[in-house]
């Protein structure tokens, strides 16, 4: 028995000999050829601490983002059910990247929106009112020489022959004798009143005074009335002109409330040429220059005309969604600037010509205002010590010039079209006009002692004949106070941009603000700073267990 005690004991000493060498050889295992491995290997126990993928972490991101589709797209379903969702939401993705594309296209194309509103208004501001009689010269002024180049070139060659001779005649005198020619105001003009009684005609008429306003053509004149301490202009010959520094305005619309004229065309002073009798009526804003040349309303003596007008106000948008001019920044394109006048796109393109004239003609078309500073300014060209005389189109060296210059513009070889924008606010007012005859038969007395008494037409024996070719009444009012404004403004602000673009990236993905966020956090955070320090840890480990091996 106790020999075999002892046999048990030694196995057992030897175990214990065993154990001891295996804590002395840190916890390894000896394979079956002698080569040593972690116990890690044998239970796997490190499997918990493996970092996940890029691959887990957009898993992961696919079941818990607020975007639509992608759970189904990444989740546990069946393969056939996550490849119909990654179709969908790869088609939809598509489909919103290439709307929010063409809306980016949209906005960077500065598209403007235009808006109509009409407002009534308590009082109106009233317009400028420029008048002009349709003929050019008056026959008592003519030469005789000129008037027998009428009768003879009316026979040769019809009445427009006849106007383009007439013309190159009055442009080839000076402005003052131009002025001599035309119709002077004081002859025109018989009475006038404001949203006055009838009754007070005459004595208006005593505080109203005239001076010359286009002093180059002989054509307009301004009527100027003196109210309190202010010169508020009232009326241009070929202008009728209320108030640049101050407004003259109406309270109540209607033919009571508005402006009166009595006018005498002249009609004994009309060439031969003369087919048509009358004046011409143009309505514009204030500081507006005026060319009736180029627009207005004809009408004709032996009626009364009234003429109804409605106000626009138009705004535009400069750079970069227009190309419109701010008034009071373009005194380099406005020769009329400096006689108060704001920007207008026809005052412009006059600019542009008389500064094209004056560059290779040295000289200025007479037809539109010579101001020698300006043009000295806008075309860098001095100036004669005397001053830039006007074209004397007798010369047949300036003729020339100043018709091929005449030629270029009207077929825009000068480029005075595209430099001339319109303005980035303007008013205008739309007409409707309505004629009856003046005076009738059971009122020609009445008339006509009125006229005695008004003291212009003293030298008229014919009253008769005289209120049927001469005499006419106008009458300007607005019709109503509504006023109309024509407004533009961008059609995407930055805030109608983030709607639209967030309106189809969340019709067609579920896609916010939120979401992005969202995924920022995933590609930076996760994938990024998350990979990142997890790749960083690894490889300070596999060197602490590299120089723990040495």
């Amino acid at each position: 028995m106790g020999d075999r005690g002892f046999a048990f004991d030694v196995p057992k000493t030897q175990n214990d000999n065993n154990s001891l060498e295996n804590y002395h050889l840190g916890n390894k295992k000896t394979t079956g050829n002698g080569s040593a491995r972690d116990d890690a290997t044998d239970d796997g126990s490190d499997k918990t601490e493996k970092n996940p993928g890029v691959l887990d972490l957009i898993k992961n991101f696919g079941g818990t983002t607020s975007m639509h589709g992608l759970p189904h797209a990444l989740g546990d379903g069946t393969i056939w059910r996550r490849l119909f969702w990654t179709a969908l939401v790869i088609g939809f993705a598509v489909w919103a990247t290439y709307n929010v594309i063409e809306i980016i296209k949209d906005y960077q194309s500065r598209p403007v929106l235009t808006t109509v509103t009409s407002a009534f208004q308590s009082k109106m501001p009233f317009p400028a009112v420029t008048f002009c009689n349709l003929n050019r010269v008056r026959k008592s002024q003519a030469s005789p020489e000129l008037l027998e180049d009428v009768e003879a070139n009316l026979v040769l060659g019809g009445v427009d022959y006849v106007e383009n001779t007439l013309d190159q005649a009055v442009r080839a005198t000076n402005p003052g004798d131009q002025m001599r020619l035309g119709h002077q105001l004081d002859n025109m003009l018989v009475s006038c009143y404001f949203g006055l009684p009838v009754t007070t005609v005459l004595a208006m008429t005593k505080k109203l005074s005239f001076s010359d306003h286009r002093k180059n053509t002989g054509r307009d004149y301004s009527l100027t009335w003196t109210k309190d301490h202010g010169r508020l202009p009232l009326v241009a010959g070929a202008e009728l002109w209320l108030g640049r520094g101050c407004a003259w305005t109406t309270v109540k619309p209607g033919p009571k409330n508005g402006l009166r004229l009595d006018l005498n065309i002249e009609a004994n002073e009309y060439l031969s040429s003369s087919s048509v009798g009358g004046i011409k009526v143009l309505i514009h804003d204030k500081l507006e220059y005026p060319f009736p040349e180029d627009g207005g309303l004809i009408v004709g003596p032996g009626f009364y005309t009234s003429i109804g007008i409605r106000k626009t106000n138009i705004t535009r948008l400069s750079q970069p969604y227009g190309d419109c001019i701010e008034n009071g920044l373009v005194s380099s394109k406005n020769l009329f600037s400096d006689e108060g006048y704001g920007y207008s796109r026809n005052a412009c393109q006059k600019s542009c010509f008389q500064e094209y004239v004056y560059r290779n003609c040295s000289c200025c078309e007479s037809s539109y205002p010579c101001v020698s500073h300006a043009l000295v300014r806008s075309t860098g060209k001095a100036a004669p010590s005397t001053g830039i005389p006007f074209c004397n189109i007798s010369r047949w060296v300036e003729l020339d010039c100043v018709d091929r210059a005449q030629l270029k513009f009207q077929e825009n070889l000068l480029g005075c079209v595209d430099a001339c924008p319109a303005a980035c606010t303007q008013s205008t007012f739309a007409t409707s006009i309505s004629t009856g005859m003046f005076p009738m038969e059971l009122s020609i007395n009445a008339t006509v002692e009125k006229l005695k008494r008004s003291g212009t037409v003293a030298n008229v024996t014919d009253f008769n004949q005289f209120l049927r070719q001469s005499f006419l009444q106008l009458e300007i009012f607005y019709e109503s106070f509504i006023l109309e404004k024509v407004d533009s403004e961008p059609a995407y602000t930055w805030n109608k941009l983030l709607g639209d673009i967030g309106g189809q990236v969340g019709l067609l993905l579920g896609f916010s603000i939120l979401t992005a966020v969202e995924l920022l956090e995933l590609l930076v955070v996760d994938i990024g700073v998350g990979l990142g320090f997890a790749s960083l840890c690894r490889g300070r480990k596999g060197k602490a267990v590299a120089h723990g091996g040495e």
